[in-house]
């Protein structure tokens, strides 16, 4: 079956004129089919690097340690003999300025799709969905550019990410989102923000379980909800069922100890029919102490699960994956908040392959810390065929 039968873009685009391909070794073209069907705007007859010759250099360039177009132009240069062996080039390789002039122009959306739904091909299905957006801080002081991305914690991959219009904020970015993405039986976890009456009914709408943080921003709700948890966490009422589960963890002279309430005990909830599908509400305390001083959390959750804590914990515990797993190597390992790149579309573009590398490199069989990693294949480009073709 074409891979364009069920294209979810505007219908009529051109597909990119696919890389040829040299005869000693086919190995990209599984990644390469889902490349050609992105859309080469530049005009066909001045087209002197093959678009899917740039992306696929681009993500190998990513992968062994560049950060930027520049680098990525460095890479193809110094590695021009290994990347010879699967591109017939005869004009050798795009400049940065080509590179960054391309990102500019390829459709975010599309290239998201198609990028995305090869990254998916590569890993098993995820039964948690964890839903959050991350500003690039570099993009603009006055304009930051903020990207709302689903990620899958137990496979390390982006499902799929959207930008937030500047005149807008990842309330209306959110729905969006959800609607890119095949929800049904998984579980889509969301920070406070996304806490939202429209939103869960959308969740339940699509056959989706939710387990979402409530703050002070749903204001009586919000207070209803913790002064029942409080007092049930604290034992002060008969007669109300509720499940408990705690785990504890000890990692570099730090001890935290995670307690976990869940109840589904909420006719007494006024607004209990305005969330639908609302089954149960939960409390997570989490008790840390570090160099002898002592602090305690508590967060709050709704969720139309049943009242299982074990289950509610591991769900929630999975959220903090995308910002320790993700966002974290987004802006410390790979720089992007220090970024010199701009441009609306080349950001989000860019942005996206960071994020697939970082999925990526979990592939490579190596005890290593990301860092390492990326410096081993630079060393050793073969490693690049492990990674890109677990699919082929």
């Amino acid at each position: 079956m074409s891979l364009t039968q069920n294209h979810p873009l505007k219908k009529g685009v051109l597909m990119n004129m696919p890389v040829e391909l040299s005869q000693e070794n086919k190995s990209f073209a599984t990644l390469l089919e889902y490349i050609k069907q992105i859309h080469d705007p530049r005009m066909q007859k001045k087209i002197t690097y093959p678009l899917s010759s740039i992306i696929v250099i681009s993500l190998c360039a990513f992968i062994a340690g560049s950060n930027n177009c520049v680098e990525i132009a460095q890479y193809a240069k110094e590695r021009k003999q290994w990347l010879k062996k699967y591109f017939n080039i005869e004009c050798g390789f795009p400049s940065h300025d080509t590179i960054n002039r391309v990102f500019s122009l390829i459709n975010p959306k599309e290239f998201n799709y198609w990028m995305t739904k090869w990254l998916k091909s590569l890993f098993p299905e995820s039964d948690v969905i964890n839903i959050d957006g991350k500003v690039i801080k570099s993009y603009s002081s006055n304009d930051p550019l903020t990207l709302v991305r689903a990620w899958s914690s137990n496979c390390k991959i982006v499902l799929a990410q959207i930008k937030v219009s500047y005149d807008s904020n990842e309330i209306t970015a959110i729905p969006k989102l959800l609607d890119m993405l095949d929800l049904k039986g998984k579980i889509i976890t969301i920070d406070a923000i996304g806490t939202q009456k429209k939103i869960t009914a959308q969740l339940v709408d699509k056959e989706a379980y939710y387990c979402l943080a409530l703050k002070g921003n749903q204001h009586l709700f919000y207070q209803d909800i913790k002064l029942f948890l409080d007092s049930m966490s604290n034992s002060e009422f008969e007669n109300v069922n509720y499940t408990y589960y705690e785990t504890f963890d000890t990692a570099h002279g730090r001890r935290e100890t995670r307690r976990c309430w869940s109840t589904n005990n909420i006719s007494w909830l006024e607004q209990m029919q305005e969330w639908k599908g609302l089954r149960s509400i939960s409390v997570v305390e989490s008790t840390v102490i570090k160099n002898g001083k002592t602090s305690i959390n508590r967060r709050y959750f709704i969720s139309n699960l049943e009242a299982d804590a074990s289950n509610i914990l591991r769900i929630i515990r999975s959220h903090w994956s995308i910002e320790n797993q993700l966002h974290w190597h987004l802006d410390v390992t790979l720089n992007e908040d220090k970024s010199s790149i701009k441009g609306i579309f080349v950001s989000q573009n860019i942005s996206l392959l960071r994020s697939i590398i970082i999925s990526l490199l979990s592939l490579l069989p190596i005890e290593a810390g990301f860092n390492r990693k990326r410096q081993t294949v630079n060393r050793r480009p073969s490693l690049l065929k492990k990674i890109l073709l677990k699919s082929g």
